[in-house]
């Protein structure tokens, strides 16, 4: 117990700024942490100004939530409210009994008096407030509206997804992570940020965040992972590049629904066996068999093919080869094309 304590406090210190002998921890959210009780104190200690008893409890602090009074720590209504005295004596109280009124890293804390939750019951019942200037106690009847006084909300160190870490130090409080891993290294956990190929890499810091690449290679070390870098593959193949006696008109690709179309035309082929069609993924040959040569000295023809093997929203990038009668080639492209489902139509 005393270790989980320990790491806990730890924990605490490395987040924010520690703030004299009372350990104050600024979590730079609108919220303190004191490190010595583990609770959450709201920043500002007098955001709601003076308020009668039943105001406090009933509404000044159940209803506060992030966004509310500089609150960035995504607390909700309900989590918040109205400390004990011993809670409130306890931010300045040190080891020797002395009081010492609380500084930063709060602000606005009045030497006025503050609300409690607690009760005294004796022949009447009264409601106990301190002052925030000398750490006294005062009490005020439970019916004495008319008693003004102010609010410092409170609320214990939760762990809303119940993980195991608490939410002034996951890196995910919404989501249970216990392993809180952050490939990113930036304080968001993985689990609280979007991997749209599921690779495993967030797509904060993958680089080809479209298309599954979890070995994250990058040969040209250009910072585009070499499934998206058509650069890269480009230059891989210069040189297979021969002179080959293929004279190319164009090579397009259309994409629609779960397909690619591929079509390239020719104005002239001299000792032109066929094609093969190279996609990225590797490259590898999509082509069964050589696409046979229609061209001539004189003309050329035109070509096609349809890639079904493909998926939807994920960029492909393709290379053409033309292959002579000796088996030398010369390579197109590459060119890209994402396929889509809206409409039937994609985008290159």
């Amino acid at each position: 117990m005393k270790k989980i304590l320990f790491c806990l406090l730890t924990m605490f210190f490395l987040q924010g700024t520690s703030y004299g002998a009372f350990n104050f921890v600024d979590n730079n959210n609108g919220t303190v942490t004191d490190a010595r009780s583990g609770l959450i104190w709201l920043k500002n200690a007098n955001f709601y100004g003076a308020t009668d008893s039943y105001t406090a409890r009933n509404y000044s602090c159940s209803n506060l939530a992030s966004g509310m009074a500089g609150l960035t720590d995504g607390s909700v209504a309900g989590q918040w409210r109205i400390p004990g005295l011993g809670e409130l004596q306890g931010l300045g109280i040190d080891s020797t009994g002395t009081w010492t009124m609380p500084g930063e890293p709060f602000i606005n804390v009045s030497g006025g008096w503050y609300w409690s939750s607690s009760n005294w019951s004796g022949p009447t019942a009264w409601e106990l407030g301190m002052n925030m200037a000398t750490g006294s106690e005062s009490g005020h009847h439970q019916y004495d509206h008319l008693t003004q006084a102010l609010v410092w909300p409170v609320r214990n160190n939760i762990d809303v997804d119940s993980d195991g870490i608490v939410d002034t130090s996951d890196n995910c409080p919404s989501v249970y992570n216990p392993d809180q891993k952050d490939t990113c290294l930036d304080g968001i956990g993985d689990v609280c940020r979007p991997d749209t190929d599921m690779d495993g890499i967030p797509d904060g810091c993958d680089n080809c965040p479209t298309v599954n690449n979890p070995d994250q290679a990058d040969n040209d070390i250009d910072d585009i992972g070499n499934e998206c870098d058509y650069k890269y593959w480009k230059s891989q193949y210069e040189e297979c590049k021969n002179p080959t006696l293929v004279k190319m008109s164009s090579f397009e690709v259309t994409p629609s629904n779960k397909s690619i179309s591929l079509k390239w035309k020719t104005e002239s082929e001299i000792d032109n066996a066929g094609f093969n069609v190279w996609r990225a993924d590797g490259f590898i040959k999509i082509t069964p068999a050589m696409i046979p040569s229609k061209g001539a000295v004189t003309e050329g023809a035109e070509y096609d093919y349809l890639d079904l093997d493909v998926f939807n929203r994920k960029p492909y990038f393709y290379l053409l080869e033309d292959v002579d009668n000796n088996g030398l080639s010369t390579f197109h492209g590459p060119v890209k094309a994402v396929p889509r489902a809206m409409y039937g139509i994609g985008e290159k």
